[in-house]
């Protein structure tokens, strides 16, 4: 029995993390059980993309708290799409607990119907991916032997006694706003006064349209999740997350008067953001000519922040390419990038009049 850490800062340790764990015993499992309260629509489009590529493991997810509690549009999509693969090639299947509401965290692996491990805590679904930026710090238990196999007993009753497929289940539809950026570290949300005050700021003489490239890119920029993944020696494929962004800026724009530049190694260029939306961040330039502009702490940032207000004007489904059908369904292929009077900070607005 191993305890894992979120090891966010100050409170690091010297053990391994949810994430670690998960990647190892999935990579040498031909079969996972998961009982979870929650689920974030981006962790099943991971999870779907794991077992798309590498044509497995075997997964039967039961959720605990969403027939009561209700999902968004996207967790809805994400949760169809992943049921519909596995059902389609005979891979298990997704499931909604209906009985009560149940708010356990639960993971079992398994190879030739053998266990090798389990993890129990007090992490979601949504941990399954590397986040470098989340405020929320989870500690969860590696079990091994009868105690792992205890909990994939418990999970398989669970699934027989309180559990109806996600076809079955008549689902409540919750209407948010875009709040994948709530919790991270780095992150902060702005009042709206605050927000007022820094639109009267902009510099109109230092400004820049950034073009957010698609049908020529999909691979990169926007599509950076569809990139290649990460491959082991047994050739296992852990692919990158759908939120991550990295945008390719041209040298006609990065050469001009006023661009942010990165040091003479390509490094260290990095500014703080406001958004038209409220929010502050850390984005930074790297490589030849500035050409890399990203969010600095994590990829993801930036990418929760532009393809979140392409998911929710509805042109996006979550785990998607980006198009130029989605730009156009958005109205709006740029966003503008400006400098703030007086300030190091930048304004970015992403925003559509409709």
């Amino acid at each position: 029995m191993s305890l894992l850490y979120s090891n966010y800062p100050p409170l690091k340790t010297s053990s391994d993390t949810y994430h670690r764990a998960f990647r190892t015993l999935i990579e040498k499992s031909d079969r996972l059980n998961i009982a979870t309260g929650y689920i974030s629509a981006d962790a099943v489009v991971d999870l779907k993309s794991i077992i798309e590529i590498n044509n497995g493991p075997f997964l039967q997810l039961n959720i605990g708290m969403h027939y009561f509690d209700g999902l968004t549009d996207q967790q809805k999509n994400a949760l169809e799409d992943l049921d519909n693969l596995l059902q389609s090639k005979s891979l298990g299947g997704v499931y909604m607990v209906v009985t009560f509401p149940f708010h356990g965290k639960l993971m079992s692996f398994s190879k030739d119907n053998r266990n090798v491990g389990s993890l129990i805590g007090s992490s979601n679904l949504t941990n399954i991916i590397e986040n470098k930026t989340s405020r929320q710090y989870e500690v969860d238990y590696l079990l091994e032997g009868n105690d792992a196999i205890e909990v994939d007993d418990f999970i398989t009753k669970l699934n027989q006694t309180t559990t109806s497929p996600l076809s079955d289940s008549s689902l409540k539809i919750i209407q948010t706003k875009n709040t994948l950026l709530n919790d991270q570290y780095g992150v902060e949300k702005i009042s709206d006064d605050t927000l007022k005050l820094v639109t009267t700021n902009i510099d109109p003489t230092i400004t820049f349209d950034i073009e957010l490239k698609a049908d020529d890119a999909t691979r990169s920029n926007l599509n950076t999740f569809n990139g290649k993944g990460r491959e082991n020696q047994q050739q296992f494929v852990m692919p990158r997350s759908w939120y991550e962004v990295e945008l390719i800026v041209p040298k006609s724009t990065t050469s001009l008067p006023g661009y942010p530049q990165a040091d003479k190694n390509g490094d260290g260029g990095v500014f703080e953001v406001i958004t038209d939306d409220g929010w502050e961040f850390s984005c930074k330039v790297s490589g030849q000519n500035s050409k890399n502009l990203r969010s600095e702490k994590d990829l993801k940032i930036l990418g929760k922040w532009l393809k979140g207000r392409l998911e929710q004007s509805g042109s996006l489904k979550t785990g998607e390419l980006v198009t130029s059908n989605t730009l156009v369904a958005y109205g709006r292929s740029t966003f503008t990038l400006s400098r703030l009077k007086d300030s190091d900070k930048w304004f970015i607005d992403f925003g559509v009049n409709k």
